[in-house]
């Protein structure tokens, strides 16, 4: 059987990627054996906080054993975790009329956030869009907390699903750069999510941030339940006693994708650990290497979305690929953090790096950098400057039409060697197409080139 050019080069694409990826798994958070799969099936691609969180409150309602939640950022009263927590007292009250129940089995609920501490919370705070002194004490993170009940009122509207469910916190608590900024919901090993929003009030209201998630069912949630569950077992809890989760894969829960398309999609989890060490530069992971093989071995086109883009071997991949002649297109967002990133360690601003990659490039031609423009804001309405209502949050990555990586990683030096990162590679056209038509397309058209 003949393969043609373009069949060859996709499949020699995805081949790098997963070769590349798995010959790092250690240096990620899932062993290798469970972070590729296939057929799986995607239930939805969902853009902004409204239509995210609802999906992730779907999942939620199906629910039979467990759910698995963890995210960078966790506001209890943001319209996005009211949804999920009105999803759950849904499953709970599901949960009552099912054979676990009668066995004397609770749902359990796992929630796991991001917590700074010393000097990681002090620059969080300092250099946050609305600048804030750092508190003298920390805030609690018991589960009524979490849930909003901050005066554990028994009265409360979420008091009694404490009281129906197995609700256990945990947090990484991190006082360097070695934050925990992985996004995803797994349920019962079955089905999951993955996004690049945090659970919070920005990404609702009138003007949204622009962000973007997926969902699927099939075997890469067993992938996904296994990077949370390391996650887990090496956070913790001061305000309440946990229990560590085993890696047992729940084979009588997990499945593959729909029956009326047995191919499915191929997915790969990409992720990389957490390190604390400043100078960190290495790319010895999954996530990195994956980038890495995508781009070297892209042949006609790749697209970057991202809030800041600054590493260096980032930089130096894409302009060797615009040098090859492959169509690079870059949307970053104008001004995001940039008191945040505009130091040695963080790795500058994007208006550093657009000079920086216009001056390594040679065929400008083959470079297409563009400012975000909010599509639903006016046509003619400037870009959104700095972490503003309606900037872009977006973390995506094409190559060639045959391969999307999207999750929680920006393009900068953090995401690359410093915190935990949890991504998702999607192999073949139609996956990718469906994907990048909905997310990048329309707003790259839309923006404002540099």
């Amino acid at each position: 059987m003949n393969i043609q050019p373009a069949a060859a080069d996709r499949e020699r694409l995805a081949l790098s990627v997963l070769v590349a990826s798995l010959g790092h798994a250690s240096g990620g958070s899932v062993p290798p054996e469970l972070m590729v799969s296939e057929g799986n099936r995607i239930e939805s691609v969902d853009i902004g906080g409204d239509a995210i969180f609802s999906r992730h409150a779907d999942l939620v309602r199906t629910a039979r054993k467990e759910v698995f939640i963890q995210t960078f950022a966790w506001e209890p009263t943001a319209p996005g975790a009211q949804t999920i927590l009105d999803a759950l007292v849904e499953a709970a009250e599901n949960h009552k009329k099912s054979e676990e129940a009668s066995r004397g089995e609770k749902l359990r609920v796992c929630l796991l956030i991001n917590e700074g501490t010393g000097l990681a919370q002090k620059f969080m705070l300092m250099t946050a869009a609305t600048r804030r002194r750092p508190a003298h004490r920390r805030w609690p993170s018991t589960p009524h907390s979490l849930v909003g009940n901050y005066r554990n009122d028994p009265q409360h509207k979420y008091a009694p699903l404490l009281q129906d469910i197995d609700f256990q916190v945990r947090v990484h608590q991190h006082a360097s750069s070695n934050s925990m900024h992985s996004k995803s919901v797994v349920v019962d090993g079955a089905a999951a999510a993955v996004t690049g929003a945090n659970v919070q009030a920005r990404n609702h209201g009138d003007r949204p941030a622009y962000d973007f998630g997926i969902t699927f069912r099939g075997d890469g949630a067993q992938g996904l339940r296994e990077d949370f569950v390391s996650h887990w077992n090496s956070a913790g809890n001061p305000d309440q006693q946990t229990e560590p989760l085993p890696t047992a894969r729940l084979t009588e829960l997990a499945e593959t994708g729909a029956p009326d398309a047995p191919a499915g999609v191929t997915m790969a989890i990409l992720t990389r650990k957490p390190d604390s060490n400043l100078f960190n530069t290495g790319n010895d992971n999954p996530q990195n290497q994956a980038f890495m093989a995508a781009i070297a071995n892209a042949r006609n086109s790749i697209q970057v979305m991202t809030p800041n883009m600054n590493s260096p071997a980032v930089l130096k991949a894409l302009a060797n690929a615009a040098d090859m002649g492959v169509r690079v297109q870059i949307l970053l967002s104008m001004g995001f953090n940039d008191d945040r990133m505009n130091n040695m360690v963080a790795g500058g601003t994007n208006a550093m790096t657009i000079d920086k990659l216009k001056r390594m490039v040679r065929n400008h031609s083959a470079l297409d950098i563009r400012y975000f423009r909010n599509p639903a804001h006016d046509t003619d309405s400037p870009p959104v400057t700095g972490n503003s209502p309606g900037a872009s949050h977006v973390k995506f990555f094409a190559a060639d039409d045959a391969i999307v990586i999207v999750g929680s990683a920006n393009m900068d030096k953090t995401s690359w060697h410093f915190s935990a990162e949890t991504n998702l590679a999607l192999f073949g056209t139609e996956a990718c197409q469906r994907i990048k038509s909905e997310v990048f397309d329309p707003v790259f058209e839309h923006s404002e080139p540099v």
